[in-house]
């Protein structure tokens, strides 16, 4: 009771004082097409096709040119010979530092880094070893894209990010049983979407 009394105190301080600052807090929904690269392309298991994203993120602007933001995707990947029992699906959760150079007219280009956990749901089909499960692994990615204004306190925001995850040879956790995974987390994602300044 004392710890959720608290946590509720640390919350409401946290957004009186984001309640009394001018800068803004940014929402941005996003779609987008995610290319998975390496090993995660084609691997023992057979072929990964590209496949489609979306993603919510919320930030906080320290200054007009930094930001810190918390972003939640869900991925969908596939194999384009068994799409209907073949699949991966990647929902990172990653803490995500942007920064904006400066404006080339309307057009407001940024750079990013981030860092968080990646959950991992697998059903990839074979006689021995089939992976059909999930695991949690840490990831990190480096991204660019650009900012253009189409009203006062909104913006189409277009981005690419590359994205890397250490599962190769990692042993997970799958229906029980401990295997390898034989490929690493990596993937390149496009992303589309609107800013909203809040």
């Amino acid at each position: 009771m004392i710890r959720s009394c608290a946590c509720f105190l640390l919350v409401l301080c946290l957004a009186e004082t984001l309640a009394a600052q001018s800068r803004p807090v940014d929402l941005r929904i996003a779609v987008g097409r995610c290319m998975p690269l390496s090993g995660l392309v084609d691997n023992e298991y057979g072929h990964t096709n590209a496949g489609f994203g979306a993603s919510l993120l919320i930030g906080y602007a320290f200054t007009p040119r930094l930001s810190l933001a918390l972003e939640a995707t869900v991925i969908q990947m596939n194999n384009p010979e068994r799409p209907e029992d073949w699949g991966i699906v990647l929902v990172p959760l990653e803490a995500k530092v942007r920064y904006r150079l400066p404006a080339q007219g309307k057009v407001r280009p940024y750079a990013s880094a981030s860092a968080g956990l990646v959950n991992e749901a697998l059903s990839i089909p074979a006689e021995q070893d089939p992976l059909n499960g999930d695991f949690t692994v840490a990831t990190v990615g480096v991204g660019a894209g650009f900012y253009y204004p189409i009203a006062d306190h909104a913006a189409v925001d277009i981005g690419a990010a590359y994205h890397f995850g250490p599962t190769h040879g990692k042993k997970a956790m799958i229906e029980g049983e401990s295997i390898r995974i034989p490929f690493d987390t990596n993937y390149l994602s496009v992303m589309m979407g609107l800013d909203f300044e809040l």
